[in-house]
């Protein structure tokens, strides 16, 4: 398979297929699949298929934007302590050689209802 470029130097310390630590705890996967996700203009964003879950990696350059994935994980876990809306959980983030990375659990989209505005 081959993977982008942002991607490559990162995937062996992130997510090898030895396993990634999320919670304390070591999951061992396969990586089958990596396709990419649009919707931002900062970040290169991914979704990663393993063998046994799908989770989302954001990428970006760590001395362009200094702790920004540290402050969006305190800022999603925030969020998800009240409850209120289903927020992905944050599994791990950090840098490695300049590529910074936050990793995120996968929310597969919901179509709206008719109703959706009313």
């Amino acid at each position: 398979m081959h993977l982008p470029t942002s991607l490559t130097n990162a995937k062996n310390k992130i997510y090898s297929t030895r396993g990634i630590s999320t919670n304390s705890r070591k999951e061992n996967f396969q990586l089958k699949n990596v396709s990419v996700l649009s919707g931002g203009d900062i970040n290169d964003t991914y979704l990663l298929t393993t063998s046994n879950q799908k989770l989302v990696v954001k990428l970006n350059k760590a001395d362009r934007f200094p702790e920004m994935f540290k402050k969006e994980a305190s800022g999603l876990k925030t969020l998800n302590s009240a409850k209120a809306l289903r927020i992905p959980k944050v599994l791990n983030y950090g840098v490695i050689e300049n590529q910074a990375y936050l990793l995120l659990e996968y929310l597969p989209s919901n179509s709206k209802s008719t109703n959706f505005w009313e």
